[in-house]
């Protein structure tokens, strides 16, 4: 039971750590959209939130946790699926804003409205991923787990926390990611 305590500490940690800077991100983007600021603002605002987005993929909940439930399948599947489509959802309207920005360096006002909003919808759409990660996620993972899946997950988290341990967690996230989730990198 200590193992799944301490692997409820780090994803409770990694998550507080997510909506901060999710927030941050969020603020930044409802005060320059609501301002109607330039390219460089707009600019600055998609590298926060790619900065957000690659945090999230690095998560360990990404990358221990959400594997070993997928799985074990069952009704872990559907509430995977939700998640994964709602981060697809909020991953394309980073790449479609970002792609409009690369592709003109400079728009009408009116269009910057249309690519602020896009932002915050990104905003709006991690958020509710972490809120559900939090409401359905989390409770889900307590109820199918067994002492022997956390423990093994503890492991892996304590693995990851090693020195040194950044640049093979780098590079296995890439393997157990959604084929939307690397584009960004």
């Amino acid at each position: 039971m200590l193992t799944a305590t301490y692997s409820f500490v780090a994803l409770a940690t990694e998550q507080d750590n997510a909506r901060s800077m999710l927030t941050r991100a969020q603020q930044f983007v409802q005060s320059a959209w609501h301002s109607l600021q330039g390219m460089e603002a707009l600019e600055t605002a998609i590298a926060k939130l790619i900065q957000f987005d690659k945090y999230c993929r690095q998560r360990k909940l990404e990358l221990h946790l959400m594997p070993l439930l997928r799985r074990i399948g069952g009704d872990t599947a559907l509430l995977l699926g939700e998640l994964d489509a709602l981060a697809e959802r909020a991953y394309g309207l980073l790449r479609s804003v970002r792609a409009t920005v690369s592709d003109r360096p400079e728009l009408p006002p009116s269009q910057l409205g249309d690519l602020w909003h896009g932002l915050y919808q990104y905003c709006e759409a991690g958020r509710e991923r972490l809120d559900r990660e939090e409401r359905e996620l989390f409770p889900l993972a307590r109820r199918t787990l067994s002492v022997e899946d956390w423990f093994r997950i503890a492991a892996q988290f304590l693995s990851d926390d090693r020195p040194g341990s950044h640049a093979r967690r780098g590079s296995s996230s890439r393997r157990s990611r959604p084929a939307h989730a690397i584009i960004l990198n």
